[in-house]
């Protein structure tokens, strides 16, 4: 025991204790009361805008706070405050500031930000900031709103003197995500003398691997980019996923990539569907289909079904869509399209097409989209001529079309012979 007090014994007295932490008891008769006692503390420091509290020791005489910067800030000024003893209570230093510095070094960071000087304020003129991240992250734009072409930001791989400049940006576009390949990485911004905006934030970690994107005509499920995370991917209707459909992030020592790498997505030359419905895409579609294709499709929808198409056009002249009413080139030719000779709707007379397409060796055009629906055959009584577009309704070409159109007569009563 320290001692035992009342009355005004401890006015101006100041009492330590012999380990790091001391018991008061305070107790009370049932007579008289007073006006007490107050232990002299500290004001409360505060704490710095972007920054936080890392420990509070309270408030008392000889007692320390300590603070740390949000990711991305600067700490400027003493990390440590220590309440001064005396008759006065007061910090032995001002509280710390935290600020988006102009340019820097990271050693040893796994992760954090790199953010544009006086963020999220905007940037000052005449700037010439370098930053130096010692590892081999993957950069991850959060914000960015620079004056184009004014106020550039380049991203090298590498020391500046022999590295490879992968990105230089300016504008309010975010940009994708960058990886590295060399265990360094320089970013240099560069503003003018006049329009200044927010400026930019930047994530970046060495424990991810980089951002695959999405491919063209398709999509993916899973954004998780951790160590043994796993990304799906799946392709619009009409493409056909090149590549495996699962990836996953691999780790091997201090580098992250993808394994195996992210798929993409082509339009086939042929293929066999069975579904209720789909699309048909001439050969790497939206882009001109190349030149000496032959490509087959054999379409086949349930029984006591037919199936309407409904297409775009080809190269005129030169370029021809065979289409044969059963499931293969035997049957019944429908009828040989090219450019605008496509119609716009093509139905069949059983559950089954056979789509033949054959480009030239010169000239390629953008190609067609073919929708296809499996309809039932209450939905094809109104058989007419526009089944055989590539022919006239006319009574002079009338009997070109009959060849075709017999064999379908036949078999609609046949169908409707069971109904």
């Amino acid at each position: 025991m320290l001692g035992t007090f009342s009355r005004s014994e401890l006015l101006g007295t100041s009492i330590n204790s012999t380990s790091s932490s001391m018991w008061l008891e305070f107790i009370t008769d049932t007579a008289n009361t007073s006006k007490g006692f107050e232990l002299i503390k500290c004001e409360d420091p505060g704490v710095p805008q972007f920054g936080y509290k890392v420990h509070d020791e309270g408030h008392f005489a000889g007692s320390s706070v300590s603070f740390s910067c949000d990711p991305g800030y600067t700490l400027r000024g003493t990390r440590v405050l220590v309440c001064l003893t005396g008759e006065r209570r007061a910090w032995d230093q001002p509280l710390p500031t935290c600020v988006a510095e102009c340019g820097g070094t990271i050693r040893g960071e796994t992760s954090g930000r790199i953010l544009s000087p006086g963020y999220p304020t905007p940037y000052d003129h005449n700037l010439n900031c370098i930053w130096t991240i010692e590892a081999e992250p993957g950069l991850h734009f959060m914000v960015f709103h620079t004056e184009e072409f004014h106020d550039v930001l380049r991203i090298w791989d590498g020391p500046v003197e022999n590295g490879i400049l992968l990105k230089e940006m300016s504008g309010s576009g975010l940009p994708g995500d960058i990886h590295s390949t060399f265990n360094s990485v320089i970013l240099q911004f560069n503003t003018d003398f006049f329009t200044s905006k927010q400026g930019f934030a930047i994530q970046f970690s060495a424990t991810s691997c980089n951002d695959p994107g999405i491919p063209q005509n398709g999509s993916r499920s899973g954004d998780s980019r951790e160590a043994g995370d796993s990304i799906t991917f799946q392709c619009n209707p009409g493409y056909t996923l090149q590549g495996e459909a699962q990836i996953t992030c691999v780790q091997i020592q201090n580098r992250f990539f993808w394994q195996p790498d992210p798929p993409t997505c082509t339009a086939p030359c042929g293929g066999i569907l069975t579904g209720p419905a789909g699309v048909i895409l001439s050969p790497q579609y939206p882009e001109p289909y190349p030149p000496g294709k032959e490509c087959d499709w054999k379409l086949t929808v349930s029984p006591d079904y037919v199936i309407a198409l409904v297409f775009s056009v080809l190269e005129p002249g030169y370029d021809f869509l065979h289409i044969y009413d059963g499931p293969d080139s035997l049957s019944p030719l429908i009828g040989s399209f090219y450019g605008s000779q496509l119609p716009e709707r093509i139905e069949s007379s059983s559950n089954s097409l056979f789509l033949a397409f054959r480009s030239d060796a010169s000239v390629s055009n953008t190609g067609f989209v073919i929708e296809y629906t499996g309809e039932g055959l209450s939905s094809y009584l109104g058989l007419s001529l526009c089944l055989f577009p590539h022919y006239s309704t006319s009574l002079e070409q009338l009997p070109g079309a009959l060849p075709l159109l017999i064999p379908t007569l036949f078999h609609l009563l046949e169908q409707l012979g069971r109904l």
